[in-house]
C-alpha cells in the first residue's frame, strides 16, 4: 500500500504555568490517502495473426483502498532553566519532520518528530530560546 499525507498546523497555544514551566498546544489536521497497488495482467501483444491493426497505449491504473482525514492534538510541557523567570513569550515555531508511516491490520501508522522553538523574555529582560525535539505517534 501506498500512504500520501498532509499534515498543517491549525492553532498553537503556549501558557505559562508558572516562571519555570510552559505548556505548549498544537492543532493538528492530517489528511491522508492510501492507495493500494496491484499487479493486472493485460494483453501486450498478439502474434502470428494478418491484416489486424494495432494500437499502443501506455496506461497507470490506481487503486483507492480509503481516504480519511483526521484531527490530532500534541500536547507537551517544557521547563525552563531554574534560573530564569519567564516574563513574556515572544514567539512560538515548530516544524515536523522525518514522517514515517506504516499500514498494519487496516489501521495507519503514523510516526515523526516534532522540533519546537521558543523565543522568551525573562523577568531580568534578557532573550532566551528553548528548541525541544519530541517524537509524536498516531494511530488512523
Amino acid at each position: 500500500m501506498v500512504l500520501d499525507e498532509e499534515v498543517t498546523i491549525k492553532q498553537i497555544e503556549c501558557k505559562v504555568l508558572n516562571g519555570r514551566k510552559v505548556n505548549l498546544k498544537a492543532m493538528l489536521e492530517v489528511k491522508a490517502d492510501v492507495f493500494y497497488n496491484e499487479n493486472e495482467e493485460i494483453v501486450k501483444q498478439v502474434n502470428n495473426i494478418e491484416d489486424i491493426q494495432s494500437q499502443i497505449v501506455n496506461l497507470s491504473m490506481n487503486s483507492l483502498v480509503g481516504q480519511n482525514t483526521t484531527k490530532a492534538i500534541a500536547k507537551e510541557t517544557l521547563i525552563i532553566d531554574n534560573n530564569d523567570n519567564l516574563s513574556e513569550i515572544l514567539s512560538v515555531d515548530f516544524s515536523i519532520k522525518n514522517k514515517e508511516t506504516k499500514v498494519s491490520y487496516n489501521k495507519v501508522l503514523a510516526k515523526a518528530d516534532i522540533e519546537v522553538r521558543i523565543l522568551y523574555l525573562t523577568e531580568e529582560r534578557r532573550y532566551k530560546k528553548i528548541r525541544r525535539n519530541y517524537t509524536c505517534y498516531g494511530l488512523y
